[in-house]
């Protein structure tokens, strides 16, 4: 029998912190400190292909900037289809594509062939951010929604750390670097593959279920609630963009808390992803080695940095009850 629907969140909205929202913090988390960790490493990656591939300027600005064009598209579109089709139907695909394009890098025959594989790599990542960060607030209780959406965010810093520290283990054996690098972005794929079970198991959100007259049966399948108006709904991929331009005031919201996320990232990503050829710069006598350690020097920094940073496009909803009125 089909579960109720629920328009009620009194409950959940006023429920403290327990081991489900851990669980949860855990299962979104691990693709967060993924993102990091292929994001940052490619940086490192870098440092080693260039001399075997003997590549130039241009394919190296490629390989750093592929990822975080196509996360942008990704996240695109993993959300807007967790919208049409639920959050729990597209959980753990976007997983099962990063991992498929960090395996893939992992074989690339030539600098082309690690670009273009990239790209997969960077639309699972994209994918990742907004699934994850939605089924954190839609599960969390107002009272803690953004300390608990911070701390699966903070979860990027951990990736950061463990990304020059695992490439200085690496560098510190006697493995050829053709080698090295190649299980350094492979390794990418295995946080993520760790929790992809549990990603596809998790329940629906009982704010989505409501929002989208939905119900879920006892093996986790969807439909239409008595209450669904299809008139109400969205009829096609691009009718929910439709629908957001058409609302002033979310659009408008939309806007600044972007603008905002974008000159953050700008600085945040810059940094990262840069800072192993920024330090090759500045010490150019020192050993590879070296530099991913200085690297990992100002790693510890990131989660104080990204805990304060990423709690500012959540303080509103920590604020405030989340009220759903109807998926776009």
């Amino acid at each position: 029998m089909a579960k109720e629907d629920v328009s009620d969140f009194s409950e959940m909205d006023n429920a403290k912190v327990s081991s489900h929202h851990w669980k949860i913090i855990l299962i979104s988390g691990m693709g967060f400190f993924t993102d990091a960790y292929d994001l940052f490493i490619i940086g490192v990656v870098m440092s080693l292909v260039k001399p075997i591939w003997h590549i130039g300027k241009v394919e190296e600005s490629l390989v750093d900037s592929t990822a975080l064009l196509a996360a942008a598209f990704g996240a695109l579109l993993f959300g807007r289809v967790a919208d049409m089709l639920g959050r729990k139907n597209i959980y753990g695909v976007e997983v099962l594509v990063l991992a498929a394009g960090a395996i893939g890098c992992a074989f690339s025959p030539n600098i082309w062939w690690l670009i273009g594989l990239r790209f997969m790599l960077g639309i699972g990542i994209g994918g990742d951010y907004p699934v994850s960060a939605t089924i954190m607030s839609e599960y969390a209780g107002k009272a803690h929604r953004g300390m608990l959406v911070t701390l699966v965010f903070t979860m990027q810093a951990a990736g950061l750390i463990l990304g020059p520290l695992f490439a200085s283990a690496l560098l510190m054996t006697h493995l050829s670097h053709d080698l090295i690098w190649r299980i350094l972005v492979a390794f990418g794929a295995v946080p993520a593959m760790a929790v992809y079970w549990q990603r596809r198991h998790l329940k629906e959100t009982p704010r989505y279920l409501t929002a989208a007259a939905k119900q879920e049966d006892q093996h986790g399948r969807l439909s239409n609630a008595a209450h669904f108006d299809k008139s109400k709904r969205s009829v096609s991929f691009w009718d929910g963009f439709h629908r957001l331009f058409n609302d002033n005031k979310l659009l408008l919201r939309l806007v600044g808390t972007s603008a905002a996320w974008f000159l953050m990232d700008a600085a945040y990503y810059g940094n990262t992803v840069s800072s192993p050829m920024v330090l090759s710069a500045l010490n150019s006598d020192h050993t590879l080695l070296q530099k991913t350690l200085t690297n990992w020097d100002f790693s510890p920094c990131s989660p104080l940095l990204a805990m304060q940073s990423r709690r500012l496009p959540w303080i509103a909803s920590a604020a405030k009850q989340y009220k759903p009125s109807g998926l776009q």
